[in-house]
């Protein structure tokens, strides 16, 4: 097997073709760094525990209303408990621990994806983008004392630059 792995625990960027509608693009991962408890730093995909993250998040604002909208600003998102992403996933056959949850919520905030699309004439086009935008959370000696504090993950908006400019490619590349 190879070794992925720096000696310092550090992953290099992850590249991926992969076909869309006929036409070749290229997924570029760049692991999210994340600080352990004895101050060693080490990176991460995101992998399909993250997934089933982002699966749980869009149930609880979708299914149990603690999705958000501010029409004056155009923002949209979720606001939740890690208790309530627990819950969540437990329901669901795929129960974490409070430590689990929240190192996935890091790699995600943490991670970045970029989708390439190459002509074959040297033109290209991309996209890039954190899996979430930002992760807003509460203190580990808040979340110590009250499991239901609030986190919140805002959803990109539909309109930002990433999101027009993943449409763009997709549509583009799909229509050549």
């Amino acid at each position: 097997m190879v070794k992925l792995r720096t000696e310092k625990g550090f992953l290099e960027l992850l590249k991926l073709d992969f076909n869309y509608k006929g036409k070749m693009l290229k997924a570029i991962i760049q692991p999210a760094r994340i600080e352990k408890p004895d101050g060693t730093s080490q990176d991460y995909y995101p992998s399909a525990n993250e997934e089933l993250i982002e699966d749980a998040l869009r149930k609880i604002a979708a299914d149990q209303n603690h999705g958000y909208f501010d029409k004056t600003n155009y923002h949209s998102g979720v606001v939740f408990s890690l208790h309530m992403l627990r819950q969540e996933l437990k329901k669901r056959g795929h129960a974490r621990s409070f430590q689990q949850i929240t190192l996935s919520l890091n790699i995600l905030s943490g991670s970045v994806i970029e989708l390439r699309a190459e002509d074959g004439n040297n033109a290209e086009a991309f996209t890039r983008s954190p899996y979430f935008p930002s992760l807003s959370a509460v203190s580990r000696m808040k979340l110590q004392n009250d499991p239901h504090a609030k986190w919140v993950v805002p959803a990109h908006p539909p309109n930002s630059v990433p999101a027009r400019w993943t449409r763009t490619l997709l549509l583009s590349e799909s229509k050549a």
